[in-house]
């Protein structure tokens, strides 16, 4: 099956209304289509796939031996009891319980909780495991204090190169940077919560552009991690980093490896490649990369919190990996 109709199929089934491909290796595709992307909107809001991009610059100063995944976070920030809390334990979406007040961790502002993140630490660290944004905020703070910057910044310098970064941008409507009609809205997740995310309200409240306030498009966003990996793609560093990392916190039933997913045997049914990472997320957006042959595949769609519901997310899911199949085997 063409590619292209994969994802007309997907609007047709509703799983998604616009669509942004790119896919960067022996051969380069971009497409892209949909209700709003034919009246000349270009960037979608990425959501979680955002604490992807930020994760991609730990790997890059790790790979260069800037700094180790194993450095204490307490060596660079000031945080109360946070001894022992090491560099790849804030570089896993599926987090330990913390002490902490998780309804301000739903807001996950890291503009104006930056005091209160630093202020308040870790009370303790229970051995229990949740999705949530809190890990990406240290991340954050981490990468604001190691490069005495801004967040934003530091990503438009160390990450984009010469890419053009008006396409790379948080919260770019709220700051009054683009005009809406460029962004692509959300919409609900089949009526299943009755709710729309949309990145166009004054009332969105994820400020939090570590974990989920980037706006981009396909190309920008493959390009990033296909020139990132694969300066590393061949070292041994990459070896290391496409492991199971959460082996070592007594989780034996799913695989993570630094800031990504390693995708389920079951889901490679068909695929032979080496040393695959994907970043899933609860999002309509996919990053999937690997190491041989080198190939790297960028989907963008307007479906978020399609994680809400075992068979919404399972459509989506059974849809991405066919795509990618299709991609690889075609």
């Amino acid at each position: 099956m063409n590619i292209q109709r994969l994802f007309e199929r997907g609007v047709a089934e509703g799983l998604f209304t616009d669509f942004d491909v790119c896919v960067r290796g022996p051969i380069d595709i971009e497409f892209s289509g949909g209700q709003h992307l034919s009246k000349g909107a270009r960037l979608f809001d990425v959501s979680s796939l955002t604490k992807a991009v930020t994760y991609l610059l730990m790997w890059k100063l790790f790979f260069q031996e800037a700094i180790s995944p194993e450095d204490d976070l307490g060596d660079f920030l000031s945080v109360p009891n946070s001894n022992g809390r090491q560099l790849w334990h804030f570089m896993t979406y599926v987090v330990q319980t913390y002490a902490f007040d998780f309804d301000m961790l739903r807001i996950g502002n890291l503009g104006p909780f930056k005091e209160i993140l630093m202020k308040t630490g870790f009370a303790h660290w229970e051995k229990e495991f949740h999705y949530d944004n809190l890990a990406s905020a240290y991340v954050g703070l981490f990468l604001e204090s190691f490069f005495s910057g801004g967040i934003e910044d530091i990503l438009h310098t160390h990450l984009l190169g010469g890419l053009n970064k008006e396409n790379f941008l948080f919260n770019p409507v709220r700051r009054g940077l683009v005009q809406p009609g460029l962004i692509v809205p959300t919409r609900a997740d089949e009526g299943l919560r009755g709710l729309v995310h949309d990145p166009l309200s004054s009332n969105h409240p994820h400020d939090n552009i570590v974990a989920a306030g980037l706006f981009s498009d396909a190309a920008m966003i493959a390009d990033i991690f296909h020139v990132t990996i694969g300066a590393m793609r061949r070292s041994l560093f990459y070896d290391r980093a496409s492991s199971n990392q959460l082996g070592k916190l007594g989780i034996v039933d799913y695989e993570y490896a630094l800031g990504f997913d390693i995708p389920y045997a079951k889901n490679l049914t068909g695929i032979s490649v080496d040393r695959p990472l994907l970043f899933a997320g609860w999002t309509g957006c996919r990053v999937f990369f690997t190491r041989d042959p080198a190939v790297t595949v960028c989907i963008l769609t307007n479906r978020v919190f399609c994680g809400d519901n075992e068979v919404s997310r399972k459509r989506f899911s059974d849809f991405s990996w066919e795509v990618i199949r299709e991609i690889l085997c075609s």
